[in-house]
């Protein structure tokens, strides 16, 4: 979940509804101890000692932990859903993630989406959550069909393919500058051990977030707008034919790509 800064505010996307919300997290008192008996001063945090034993098996220096609990309340007033955020520090290691909801809500998908990008996708965005590594690898696999399957690229690996899309100035500067960056960052956190086949080595949550992102917007590009386009020439076509009109022309052909 990538937060954002504006005007002294943190934003965060509620996991629930996916809205853009202010991280006002606030704490989760405890009120008792771990036996349940009534505290007489209430603490934000829960704290204990974990025996450790060194090499040869002595007592060791025990390894203080905390955790403490955080909630909020989305402010979209569509969800109004109660977020719980969890991090524990152990020694100096801080790890935080959400307790509530589970799993964030996956991303609705245009029906135009069919399988196998469909579920691809859908399993990509489950697995963010426990893996960025292995959702970056489906997401990347989606990535490299999509290239072959709506751009005609059937150049050999994902990387050729991802040059020879932002070569080709036709395709909108947005999304080839985004495939640019998604490529550069580290060979997408990968170190490319054959043509066919790369190794992961570290992928951040923020890089597969976006990777996903990046996959949404070529549904969009490819799949979705297209479609929604041809029905609107459809329905141009129906009402001008109606009125008596001469039809719209065909557009002229596509420009070559640029070499």
């Amino acid at each position: 979940m990538m937060d954002a800064v504006k005007d002294d505010v943190i934003f965060m996307e509620c996991p629930f509804c996916r809205h853009d919300i202010a991280a006002a997290w606030q704490p989760l008192t405890v009120i008792t101890d771990e036996l349940g008996r009534p505290q007489q001063h209430h603490r934000s945090e829960l704290a204990t000692t974990i025996p450790q034993k060194d090499e040869k098996g002595m007592p060791a220096t025990p390894l203080s932990v905390r955790v403490i609990l955080n909630w909020l309340r989305c402010q979209n007033t569509e969800c109004c859903e109660i977020v719980v955020q969890a991090t524990r520090c152990e020694g100096q290691k801080p790890e935080t993630w959400i307790v509530v909801p589970k799993r964030r809500t996956i991303p609705g998908l245009s029906p135009l989406v069919i399988d196998p990008f469909r579920k691809d996708y859908q399993e990509a965005c489950t697995l963010l959550e426990d893996s960025s590594r292995m959702s970056s690898v489906l997401s990347r696999h989606i990535l490299a069909d999509l290239l072959k399957t709506y751009a005609k690229l059937e150049n050999y690996g994902l990387a050729n393919r991802i040059d020879a899309f932002i070569a080709d100035t036709r395709h909108p500067s947005r999304l080839r500058a985004n495939l640019h960056y998604l490529r550069e960052i580290a060979d997408f956190s990968a170190h490319t051990q054959t043509d066919q086949d790369d190794k992961i080595i570290e992928v951040t949550p923020e890089e597969a977030q976006w990777t996903l992102k990046i996959v949404a917007d070529l549904f969009d590009y490819f799949i979705v707008a297209p479609k929604k386009d041809e029905e609107l020439r459809v329905a141009f076509d129906k009402k001008i034919e109606a009125a008596g009109r001469k039809r719209i022309p065909k557009p002229l052909p596509d420009a070559p790509p640029a070499k």
